[in-house]
């Protein structure tokens, strides 16, 4: 957390403000505020909304099994989105920093975050079995889909695959 901060010993980057910085450079700034009420809006819905879990234990596992799971991907599409923006939108590498960033060191946040899992599920002794369903319940829709683009989208891409 420190780390994407930019609040650590190692680091200075701020990932929200590269992407503050991204969104500048793309001429998107004036979507801000609305994304950032969104983002409020579903954080709040995630509190109220009914568990899926019978333990705050499994609820963090379950919020530590997706974190990884987003880590994971974008350590290997980051580097592509850049070259895609910078190919396709003219974005210039500097403006891409938060994507071109997280290429480099999400790769060793993601494998940190197995190690992180492995330790959760050791300290709190959980059957192999109990963290794979917690595994499948967490991951059971395309998560990146539906927590980043919203139900709509989730719904049109199960319907297209449908057909």
């Amino acid at each position: 957390m420190l780390e994407e901060l930019g609040l650590d010993n190692d680091s200075s980057v701020s990932h929200p403000a590269l992407l503050r910085e991204l969104l500048d450079g793309a001429g998107l700034s004036s979507v801000l505020a609305e994304i950032e009420a969104r983002a409020a809006a579903d954080v709040r819905q995630v509190v109220v909304d009914p568990l899926l879990y019978p333990s705050l234990r499994d609820v963090g596992l379950a919020a530590m099994i997706e974190i990884e799971a987003f880590e994971y991907m974008l350590s290997r599409v980051a580097s592509r989105i850049a070259r895609a923006l910078i190919t396709h939108r003219k974005l210039s590498p500097e403006i891409v920093k938060w994507f071109t960033y997280h290429s480099e060191v999400d790769i060793e946040h993601a494998e940190q975050g197995l190690q992180n899992l492995e330790a959760f599920i050791a300290y709190y002794n959980i059957e192999v079995e109990d963290a794979l369903t917690i595994a499948e319940i967490a991951m059971r829709e395309n998560v990146f889909i539906k927590r980043y683009c919203g139900e709509d989208a989730l719904g049109r891409v199960i319907e297209r695959i449908a057909l």
